[in-house]
């Protein structure tokens, strides 16, 4: 079926005619001019448009205003003074704008501006630092990263890297170098349990197969990588279980140390509670690990020696110093006789001085003495 198409004419220039096109023009623009009183009419409308909107704006804002104004006097001056300081900024507000690093801070009571207050900023800006820098590591050298998380967990370098293990992963034999890939495959073959000479023979038949020696090798390089591999991630994954148990024996540990402080009593020592968080943290920089356990250590210098040995033998003795005190008082006591003897003493000297002033060498006569 066909269809039949409309030919569509389009003029050409020669059926326009020079007033023609004129007229045209000439009509466009008296169709868009606009007469002075309808310019007026339009102006006095957007004008009216522009004051409605002013004013709505206006009163909204006094509505606003007003109802903060009713909520302000509602605040405490507590409330007051922090709203004030929010609306006016702070120090750490402006360095944060200027760097772009926000940072969450829990000042408690410290005057954030304060010296105080700077040293607890910029602890958390530290930490922050170390967790971002941990975090680009672990991105950017994930097995350098596993590395330094075995060593922070507790692990040794050198369980990784001991100088008589191969690092398979860094061995690269090109397919020209055969010498190479022959003392590879011999060590590979010896590894396995066999003796040099059959060790060797193995390699002739690895470079007479199918798959050629560089094939084999490939294949026996990769069986060494996946072990080590393998023998990592266990060494890894056993250090981490380690460190784990290790943090819930310390947490266990803190809390025991903090529960007796708290209590305010250490067998027969009474301790004040203004001390207490101070004895705590006393404590804690004297304990380290040791032998899956803990242990006090005590500094020594010439100033504290005396000291120390007072702390040690108190140790030694278990906290039983009894007799000692015992002996002290005994001492005491004995001590505090002789005086009492001697004041007593002292004063039956004193009398028979008198006497003797008074009677000379002769005996006083019963009359001296009343009934």
């Amino acid at each position: 079926m066909t269809q039949e198409k409309e030919e569509l004419e389009i003029p050409s220039l020669e059926d326009f005619t020079e007033s023609s096109l004129l007229d045209q023009i000439q009509n466009k623009e008296k169709d868009e001019e606009e007469t002075d009183e309808e310019k007026e009419t339009r102006e006095a409308e957007e004008a009216e448009t522009k004051r409605l909107e002013e004013e709505t704006a206006k009163l909204e804002q006094e509505e606003k205003d007003r109802l903060a104004k009713e909520q302000d006097e509602e605040l405490t001056e507590e409330e007051k003074e922090a709203k004030a300081k929010e609306e006016e900024g702070s120090f750490w507000g402006d360095v944060e704008a200027i760097t772009g690093n926000t940072v969450e801070v829990d000042f408690g009571d410290v005057d954030p501006e304060s010296p105080e207050g700077a040293a607890i900023r910029e602890e958390v800006v530290a930490s922050k630092a170390v967790q971002s820098n941990l975090a680009y590591l672990e991105e950017q050298f994930p097995e350098g990263f596993k590395v330094l998380q075995h060593v922070s967990n507790g692990g040794q370098l050198k369980d990784l890297l001991d100088e008589n293990i191969v690092d398979y992963s860094n061995i690269t034999i090109e397919e020209a170098d055969v010498d190479s890939q022959k003392t590879f495959m011999k060590s590979y073959y010896i590894e396995k349990g066999f003796s040099d000479a059959k060790a060797l023979r193995n390699v002739e038949d690895d470079e007479d197969s199918d798959e050629g020696l560089y094939k084999n090798f490939q294949t026996a390089l990769k069986e060494k990588q996946e072990a080590q591999e393998t023998t990592n991630k266990a060494t890894f994954e056993r250090q981490e279980k380690i460190k784990l148990a290790q943090d819930a024996q310390d947490k266990k540990f803190g809390e025991t140390v903090s529960s007796i402080i708290s209590s305010g009593k250490v067998g027969n020592f009474n301790i004040p509670k203004k001390d207490a968080e101070s004895f705590y943290n006393h404590v804690f920089q004297h304990i380290e690990r040791k032998d899956g356990g803990y242990a006090l250590t005590i500094p020594l210098t010439n100033d504290n020696f005396t000291e120390q040995l007072q702390q040690m033998f108190f140790g030694f003795k278990k906290g039983d110093l009894g007799k000692f005190v015992t002996a002290k008082a005994k001492t005491e006591n004995a001590a505090r006789l002789k005086r009492q003897l001697k004041k007593d003493k002292g004063v039956d000297e004193s009398s028979s001085e008198k006497e003797k002033r008074t009677y000379g060498d002769k005996l006083p006569t019963l009359g001296a003495f009343e009934a």
